[in-house]
């Protein structure tokens, strides 16, 4: 007579339940985007914000929708302690940018020229020189 395995449900659900939940957090972290908002953030697409404050990014998502009229992005520390020109060229219609506590150092020039319709910019609390 053949044996039966050791067979217990609770031991596959935990299984399925971790490799579930390790799936989530690197799809997560991954920064992919669904609709023009990038996965570690919060949008309001009839207002046009994106919330990625205190999200523990290393640098701007990507991905934005273009047509986003407001980015928070206070708390994160970047990798890059620069600001680029190419960070925000696809962000023309942005008025409310927030980039304070990013451990931003330099901003490069040009880094805003694109912004035409940019009418508030938060940089308090970064590293900047002069």
């Amino acid at each position: 007579m053949a044996s039966t395995p050791n067979f217990s449900p609770s031991v596959h659900w935990k299984c399925y339940v971790r490799n579930l939940i390790l799936f989530l957090w690197l799809e997560f972290m991954s920064g992919s985007t669904v609709d023009g908002c990038p996965r570690a953030c919060f949008c309001n697409a009839p207002s046009k914000i994106v919330y990625c404050s205190r999200r523990g990014l290393g640098r701007i998502p990507t991905g934005i929708a273009a047509d986003s009229v407001q980015l928070n992005l206070n708390g994160n520390i970047f990798e890059s302690p620069a600001l680029e020109p190419d960070n925000f060229t696809e962000l023309i219609a942005l008025e409310h940018l927030y980039l304070s506590e990013c451990g931003i150092e330099k901003i490069k020039t040009g880094t805003f020229e694109k912004l035409k319709d940019l009418k508030w910019l938060d940089l308090s609390n970064n590293r900047l020189n002069r």
